[in-house]
């Protein structure tokens, strides 16, 4: 969402811009801008597209996953494969209000869904998360104007 309101709007402005220009006679100036409206939206779509195709391939998909954690490690396994992780991996952790995204960079991180875990287990979780992973943030749930 934040990149789709900034982008329309400079989609916008380009398209105005492009019949501005091809309204006083600079056909080929107005086009431009309109080439590049229409590739940027062809981009957004196959991005989409791509993304959508990739989870669908995923061999995990629909799997259950065992998540085990002790204060050595953090275990994973499925019926595909187990790994075993050293807390010192982990280099932040955001708790959101329905669960705990794991980083161990911008781009490799774990979720971890309350609704998977055992009631009594996410204040142990929490309790190991807070003594091995320095980074806590904390994100609050922003009500949207149709929730209230």
């Amino acid at each position: 969402m934040r990149v789709i309101i900034p982008g329309a709007l400079a989609g916008l402005c380009l398209t105005i811009t492009s019949i501005f220009l091809i309204h006083s006679r600079e056909i080929v100036m107005g086009i431009i801008p309109i080439l590049f409206v229409s590739i940027a939206v062809i981009a957004m779509v196959y991005e989409r597209w791509s993304l959508k195709r990739q989870i669908r391939k995923l061999p995990f998909k629909g799997d259950e996953i065992e998540v085990r954690v002790s204060d050595e490690s953090f275990d994973l396994s499925s019926s595909l494969a187990k790994t075993s992780l050293k807390w010192g991996v982990f280099t932040k952790v955001v708790h959101f209000e329905d669960g705990i995204l794991l980083f161990e960079s911008p781009r490799a991180y774990f979720w971890m869904p309350y609704s998977g875990l055992r009631a009594g287990n996410i204040q142990q979780l929490e309790e190991l998360l807070r003594k091995h992973i320095p980074e806590q943030k904390f994100v609050e749930r922003r009500v949207a104007p149709n929730d209230r």
